[in-house]
């Protein structure tokens, strides 16, 4: 997956977290948010509890960010092709401002 851009606004939330991506092939993708580098300390890249959102081309996942964790996954199938991806995390305590993620793993698992 290459990125061809970063930084436009896909569904006019944030500049942040949102890329432009070229796939070379369609599959099943797992793609991993964190707002830390894997590295990082434990205590420095737990989340809080709250939703995270995906918006691949025109589809919209959800996922609940479990108090603790360190990031969050989602699998769907994407197909070959520019493709803009964005996300969103949100705290349930409002604690910290609803933002992107600033890494994002992804992964080609196959054809279903």
């Amino acid at each position: 997956v290459q990125a061809l851009s970063t930084g436009k606004r896909v569904n006019d939330i944030t500049p942040f977290g949102a890329w432009t991506l070229d796939f070379p092939r369609s599959g099943q993708y797992r793609l991993t948010l964190r707002t830390l580098p894997e590295e990082a300390p434990a205590a420095e890249a737990s989340l809080r509890a709250g939703t995270a959102r995906l918006w691949i081309g025109k589809d919209e996942l959800v996922q609940n960010i479990q108090p603790g964790s360190r990031f969050v996954e989602f699998e769907t199938q994407i197909k070959s092709g520019i493709t803009p991806l964005e996300t969103r995390i949100e705290c349930d305590d409002q604690s910290i401002p609803a933002h992107g993620a600033f890494y994002v793993r992804i992964e080609y698992l196959g054809t279903l």
